[in-house]
């Protein structure tokens, strides 16, 4: 791999990163303003970042398998996918049922995502 491939490769792995990580703590000064949207009391929006990170962290313990068998590269682009289609869900939820449901959704995507992050650099990078 030429120098600019790897390059681009390393910053597009660290882009996956912020972006899952910004993601996560995005939403904790925004919880009043979702809350007054959906007319909902301030003690249940904390579920939004709870549910985030719960689903996060299970998906990212189950999905070592799935990027053994399909291959880093794959599983990435697959999951890359799903967490901006499940983004674009949480940007236009219309009650907190739904976004709370795409925020797991988003959470789901974005655990394989830190996972195979981690992988492809322990296997393509050297040090």
């Amino acid at each position: 791999m030429n120098r600019i491939a790897h390059f681009l490769t390393v910053f597009a792995l660290c882009a996956i990163v912020f972006l899952c990580q910004m993601d996560n703590f995005l939403v904790a000064p925004l919880l009043t303003d979702i809350a007054i949207s959906f007319s909902r009391d301030y003690s249940g929006m904390a579920l939004l970042i709870t549910v985030y990170s719960f689903c996060s962290s299970v998906s990212a313990l189950m999905s070592g398998p799935m990027l053994d068998r399909f291959g880093q590269k794959r599983v990435l682009l697959l999951f890359i996918i799903c967490f901006a289609l499940a983004n674009i869900g949480c940007a236009s939820a219309e009650s907190y049922f739904v976004i709370l449901v795409w925020r797991a959704l988003s959470g789901i995507a974005a655990g394989p995502l830190m996972a195979g992050v981690m992988a492809y650099v322990g296997e393509h990078v050297p040090y």
